[in-house]
């Protein structure tokens, strides 16, 4: 299974630039741009941002680890103030996000629900119908928002 390593610091730098970007930003918000950004990123730099696994729960992807970072200090909708170095986000990292708060920052949470039901989405749900949050694998997440994905899969699997 193709997976990458979680960087909790890039994570915490991340959710800080879209805090800059987005006041009183969500969770749900904050979420759904992550999974853009990652996927954008990894298409285009053969890497995610944060490495983190994606699930799919009622409302479209959730990154897991990311999930469990901040849901402690989570009280309502908005996400606590998060300490982020942006220092730990390499310039095309900062290129994404900017990207990505551009395209989705102002979407309705209807909107980015329904551009996050992907065909990756789709898929968890239907293996795992009685789990709150089935596993989304890295490689069905690619062929559903990659155009050019068997490429990119070979690369990243390519010993």
């Amino acid at each position: 299974m193709l997976e990458f390593d979680f960087d909790k610091e890039a994570v915490k730098a991340a959710l800080h630039f879209l805090q800059q970007r987005i006041p009183g930003l969500t969770k749900h918000q904050a979420f759904k741009l992550l999974y853009f950004a990652d996927v954008r990123h990894l298409e285009r730099y053969g890497r995610p941002i944060t490495g983190d696994q994606y699930v799919a729960m009622e409302y479209g992807p959730v990154p897991s680890k990311t999930y469990d970072l901040v849901k402690k200090g989570v009280k309502g909708k908005a996400l606590p103030p998060i300490e982020g170095d942006l220092d730990e986000l390499s310039d095309s990292d900062l290129e994404i996000l900017e990207e990505i708060v551009e395209q989705y920052g102002k979407h309705g949470f209807r909107e980015r629900t329904d551009l996050s039901h992907d065909a990756a989405w789709e898929a968890a749900r239907e293996r795992e119908p009685a789990s709150r949050a089935p596993q989304m694998p890295w490689s069905e997440i690619i062929r559903a928002r990659v155009d050019h994905a068997e490429e990119l899969l070979r690369y990243l699997t390519d010993d």
